[in-house]
């Protein structure tokens, strides 16, 4: 079914070579850049594996230490999410690019496939993960600036409930994207195959969901929270440090680490978003001026494809927080890498043996008594 975009006054679409395309991360096979052929097909996935590989080894850190506090909570939720959305979009590029190879379109029976896996899921965890973030600055803030009403606010029920709340909102805005996507098939020509006729997919998308529901909530507002909360969290820590108060205390260090690794998370975090808000924005500002022509430059089709790049490098720094900034964390991952802790509780030698049974000895002779 064809379509013109001048016909379209509530959808948005982008004609390139008579195929018309729009999403959040446009499907742009038909423009054949070798730049982005060389991003799906090879950075992608390998991103995708070393993110995958990073947070489950974190998941099992954390799952490790049993969740002690709603931090915990919260940063592995975090990485839950980020494991399954870089696994959604690197399996679908694995599978497109390497059995299917279609390299300069999309075909219309995967086409909804295709957006499911690389759009919907993994933009459906990461708006998860970034409430999530929220959540983890608000908790660290708490913990920071009321110290004493933080046990009452911020318990494990109360960060539970926040988590399934987070994931809901963002599940809502998945069945807005959902049933704001219209699939076409348009009859076009590919560049590897002479003389034969193939049906690519066009993708109309509604303007409320894509311009202005998505940008505001889940772009914009929180960047605006994380902005504001970041600094006084930041103030505290160092009016803390300065005073010098407490900070023998295990509990007090304990605490202070995690919100040294809230500030880095929540800095990584805004650094990554900062260029997505500005490629949403300046897409925005180009169709509303009529623009269509800039939004097709090689340029600003490659800068829309690495703007996922980005979000998956910023995945990556997390791992590498954890690791330089908390030293049981370091500890636990090495012991859950090497299995050392397994191999010291099974370790038999004659100091546990006479150990264990002048255990057994003294527990039999009280029982007989």
């Amino acid at each position: 079914m064809n379509r013109s975009a001048n016909d379209i006054v509530n959808n948005t679409m982008i004609e390139a070579d008579s195929i018309q395309i729009n999403s959040l991360f446009p499907i742009l096979f038909q423009t054949n850049d070798p730049y982005v052929i060389t991003l799906h097909k090879y950075i992608m996935p390998i991103l995708a594996g070393f993110v995958f590989i990073c947070n489950s080894l974190t998941i099992a850190v954390f799952w490790k230490i049993k969740l002690r506090n709603p931090t915990h909570m919260l940063l592995l939720s975090i990485c839950l999410c980020d494991m399954l959305g870089s696994f959604s979009f690197g399996v679908i590029d694995v599978y497109v690019f390497y059995f299917e190879d279609h390299r300069d379109y999309l075909p219309y029976r995967i086409c909804e496939l295709y957006t499911f896996l690389y759009n919907f899921l993994p933009v459906f965890f990461h708006y998860s993960s970034t409430y999530l973030t929220v959540g983890l600055a608000i908790e660290r803030y708490i913990c920071v600036v009321y110290p004493f009403r933080a046990k009452l606010i911020c318990s494990k029920k109360h960060t539970l409930i926040f988590i399934l709340f987070s994931v809901l909102c963002s599940g809502v805005y998945l069945t807005f994207q959902i049933y704001s996507h219209t699939y076409y098939a348009n009859e076009t020509s590919s560049f590897y195959l002479t003389n034969v006729t193939v049906q690519a997919c066009s993708i109309e998308v509604s303007n409320f969901t894509l311009w202005y529901l998505h940008p505001i909530l889940f772009i914009l507002l929180p960047l605006v929270i994380l902005i504001c909360i970041e600094p006084a969290i930041l103030k505290t820590l160092k009016r803390s440090n300065s005073l010098r108060t407490a900070s023998s205390l295990s509990v007090h260090k304990s605490s202070r680490n995690l919100s040294v690794i809230t500030i880095w998370v929540v800095s990584i975090f805004i650094v990554c978003e900062v260029p997505i808000l500005f490629y949403v924005s300046a897409t925005f500002v180009c169709l509303e001026l009529g623009l269509c022509s800039f939004l097709l430059t090689s340029s600003w089709m490659i800068y829309t494809h690495y703007t996922v790049t980005i979000t998956a490098v910023g995945q990556l720094f997390n791992f590498i927080i954890y690791i330089t900034c908390n030293r049981r964390f370091r500890r636990a991952f090495g012991k859950t890498l090497t299995g050392r802790r397994y191999l010291l509780q099974r370790r038999f030698t004659a100091e546990s043996f006479f150990r264990e049974t002048q255990l057994l000895r003294s527990s039999r002779s009280t029982s007989l008594r």
